[in-house]
C-alpha cells in the first residue's frame, strides 16, 4: 500500500429482506488492518442484521450495521461487537490517513525509531478524532491500532 488515495470498489448486496445494497469501500488490503471481501455478506449478531465487508487482524471481522449504518468489528470467539467508526465514510477517511503514514520507514537507531513511531501514532490518533471522535475510546479499534503503530508493528 502506498500513501496513494485507497482504491475504492462499489459492492452490492441483495436479497428478500435487505433488498438492495451498495457499499463503496477500499478494493485492496491495508496491511492486517483491512482486507476486503470478495461478496458481501449478511450476518446477524444479537439480533442486528449486519453486512459482512472485511475482516482485519488474524480474527477481527468488519461489518456495517443496516440500522444505523455504523462500522462493527466482531473478533472470533466473542459474542458481543464494537464499534470501529460511526459511519463507512468515516471509517475509509481513517484507513486513508492510517495508509497514507505507511509503511514505517526502517530506521537503524533505535532511540530515533522509537520516537518517530511515537510521533506518527500520536498523529494517528489526532486524526482518528478529528474524522470520527466517538471512533477513539480506550480498547477500540483505533486505539489498538494506535498503539501498534506506537510499538513499531507497522515497520518496513
Amino acid at each position: 500500500m502506498t500513501s496513494e488515495k485507497l482504491n475504492m470498489v462499489e459492492i452490492s448486496y441483495t436479497d428478500e429482506i435487505l433488498e438492495n445494497w451498495t457499499l463503496r469501500i477500499p478494493g485492496e488490503a491495508v496491511y492486517e488492518v483491512y482486507r476486503p471481501v470478495e461478496t458481501l455478506e449478511r450476518v446477524t449478531v444479537d439480533g442486528r442484521d449486519l453486512i459482512l465487508f472485511g475482516s482485519t487482524g488474524v480474527f477481527g471481522r468488519l461489518m456495517v450495521d443496516v440500522a444505523s449504518g455504523v462500522v462493527l468489528e466482531k473478533l472470533e470467539g466473542y459474542s458481543d461487537v464494537s464499534l470501529v467508526n460511526t459511519s463507512l465514510e468515516a471509517f475509509n477517511r481513517c484507513l486513508e490517513v492510517f495508509a497514507a503514514k505507511m509503511p514505517l520507514l526502517e530506521i537503524d537507531d533505535e532511540e530515533e525509531a522509537e520516537e518517530v513511531d511515537r510521533e506518527i501514532a500520536k498523529g494517528l490518533e489526532e486524526d482518528v478524532r478529528r474524522i470520527d471522535p466517538e471512533a477513539y475510546v480506550e480498547n477500540s479499534f483505533w486505539y489498538e491500532i494506535r498503539w501498534s503503530v506506537a510499538i513499531g508493528d507497522f515497520r518496513g
